[in-house]
């Protein structure tokens, strides 16, 4: 005789799930029970009318005493739980498995999609959903809260359901009052917390846009012995999210401040969520969660050949593939389309278009879309700029080009009244330059929305670029810190960091610039570019305003060091220390 199951639910103010809901799960039960928590709306009388048993239990901030009181109602050898903005995914499956397979396990799991785009899973993990009823199981935890599988009456047989699974059903207003009322539930519970609820908190903490203190609240989960793996796991995830988040902070700081600590700060947290992605690469390596975390690390570091390995691993992994498979949460992006986007993104501005290309195509096939189409066009527009088109005219325009993404737009009148950074000062130089002194038209195309004229510069978003390149050849191209062919014409490679990503395929270009004797030694030893192909040039600072330098009476005992400290200052330091070693009276 088939053995008998029935739903538990616990709802507060929730009429206007319920009728979803029920109708997702029709004919799958034998009697529903649901608990009301101090509903003020129709919940209790919806419900009555959908056929449930209902109770009732007096909130107390304790969603595992909830659902222990609601599993207490009915005598049904099965019991199941479902939330009420859940829906059960393929019923007529589930009712083949509850006549056929509940039977044979006590326990079982069945998958969870948490979050999703409207059409597809975006988060997914594996969550106990039916049991076993007198096996003497209960719900644990006042938040967050899980069903323990061990048992006092003997071991119990667990099972992963795969035939159905159960849809969450959460809109952003419901993400935004949840993570308020979590908070508040925690809150004077800090001090008695397990690992497990000090991981949740942490998260809790994280997701309410508070990463400093979910910074801390992680890392004591992350200390403690006694935390699951999988939940170490997550944690580990999390705090490199929470690190990310922080660099993130002071990097609008920098931009707001002009501070360069805030640089400084960054950096320091970025490397730090490096170290823990790797150390949750070492839980899990099959976790893209962990691969894609290092990628945008490096990113941000401007590290792109770094980051470019990762971003490949990460299209690797599956869901479900790690030695947790199931148990936590995967974010769909991070396994579908976010890692390729992100290749492909390196690669064009490392020059390497048909490597692009192919990562392009990748997308397209594994993750059709209408936006992996058009990256896929514009990638073609990049092969197609590459190539040299026919009847083109020969101008006398200067251009200067900037990488695709990753830079704010700039101009002479960012330069003159706000912030601007010393690459991009010395580019603005340059181009006022060499707009005076050669009286040629300099074109500067960047990412920017609308096109401007200033200090005899014209300014021009980058996506005119191809037009004018199908055109037009100008008398110079000047590709300012990206190694991507574009033209035919005399092009220079304006090195202006240390190394310029993809600079080594030295045919791109007619010459590398670079900043100093030094650096133009770096880049031979470093990505063995010829002698004959670097110019060394002065960077576009105008000498005007140094002029009088060498007449300025030096000060023996004056130590300046010309750029920001996180830039080598403690190494000049010990350089100065043997100088006076050297001369004790400097």
């Amino acid at each position: 005789m088939p053995k008998s199951l029935s739903l538990h639910i616990i709802a507060k103010n929730e009429a206007k799930n319920l009728p979803e809901l029920f109708a997702s799960f029709e004919g799958c039960f034998d009697k529903v029970y649901l608990t009301d928590t101090g509903s003020t709306d129709d919940t209790v009388k919806i419900a009555e009318s959908l056929g449930a048993v209902v109770s009732h239990f007096a909130w107390i901030n304790d969603f595992a005493a909830a659902r222990n009181f609601n599993f207490e109602q009915g005598d049904s050898d099965f019991q199941m739980w479902l939330d009420c903005d859940d829906s059960l995914q393929n019923p007529e499956a589930f009712r083949l498995w509850k006549s056929t397979i509940m039977d044979l396990a006590d326990f079982h799991y069945a998958t969870y999609h948490y979050a999703n785009d409207g059409k597809n899973p975006t988060c997914s993990f594996m969550r106990e959903r039916v049991i076993r009823r007198g096996m003497g199981f209960k719900w644990n935890y006042f938040l967050h809260e899980g069903i323990d599988p061990n048992s006092t009456v003997r071991i119990p047989r667990l099972d992963l359901a795969s035939q159905w699974a159960v849809w969450h059903r959460r809109t952003e207003e419901d993400i935004k009052a949840d993570r308020m009322r979590n908070l508040s539930i925690f809150k004077g519970r800090e001090m008695h917390m397990d690992p497990r609820m000090t991981f949740y908190y942490g998260k809790e903490l994280l997701e309410g846009g508070f990463p400093e203190m979910a910074r801390h609240w992680l890392t004591k989960a992350i200390e403690s012995r006694d935390l699951q793996a999988h939940d170490k796991t997550l944690a580990l995830q999390y705090q490199g999210y929470a690190l990310i988040m922080i660099a993130n902070q002071q990097i609008e700081f920098l931009k707001t401040y002009k501070d360069k600590k805030y640089e400084a700060a960054a950096n320091d947290c970025l490397k730090q969520a490096i170290s823990v992605a790797h150390e949750g690469l070492k839980h899990d390596p099959t976790r893209a969660e962990f691969h894609s975390t290092l990628g945008d690390c490096y990113v941000k570091l401007n590290g792109l050949s770094q980051a470019l390995p990762f971003y490949a691993a990460a299209t690797r992994c599956k869901p479900g593939q790690g030695v947790a498979a199931g148990a936590v949460f995967s974010t769909a992006d991070l396994y579908g389309p976010y890692p390729r986007k992100a290749m492909i993104e390196i690669l064009a501005n490392t020059g390497d278009i048909a490597g692009a290309n192919r990562v392009a195509l990748e997308l397209v096939e594994h993750h059709p879309s209408t936006e992996a189409t058009g990256i896929l066009e514009k990638i073609n527009g990049l092969q197609a700029m590459s190539k040299k088109p026919e009847n083109t005219e020969d101008v006398s325009d200067i251009i200067i080009t900037c990488q695709s993404a990753g830079f704010f737009a700039w101009d002479g009148k960012t330069y003159r009244e706000s912030f601007c950074g010393g690459s991009e000062t010395a580019a603005v130089e340059m181009a006022e330059n060499l707009a005076r002194i050669t009286k040629r038209k300099v074109i500067v195309f960047q990412p920017r929305s609308e096109e401007v004229e200033l200090y005899g510069v014209i300014y021009k978003p980058s996506e005119k670029l191809p037009d004018y390149l199908q055109k037009f050849k100008p008398y110079v191209h000047i590709a300012w810190r990206h190694n991507i062919k574009l033209t035919d014409a005399f092009t220079i490679l304006w090195c202006h960091d240390l190394v310029t990503p993809g600079a080594e395929n030295h045919e791109n270009y007619d010459f590398i610039a670079c900043l100093t004797p030094f650096h133009k030694r770096y880049v031979m030893a470093r990505q063995g570019i010829p002698d004959a192909k670097i110019w060394v040039t002065r960077n576009g600072l105008n000498p005007d305003k140094f002029e009088g330098m060498d007449k300025i009476e030096k000060d023996p005992s004056r130590f300046v060091f010309s750029s920001s400290p996180d830039r080598g200052l403690d190494r000049a330091m010990l350089v100065l220390d043997k100088v006076r070693e050297e001369f004790p009276r400097v």
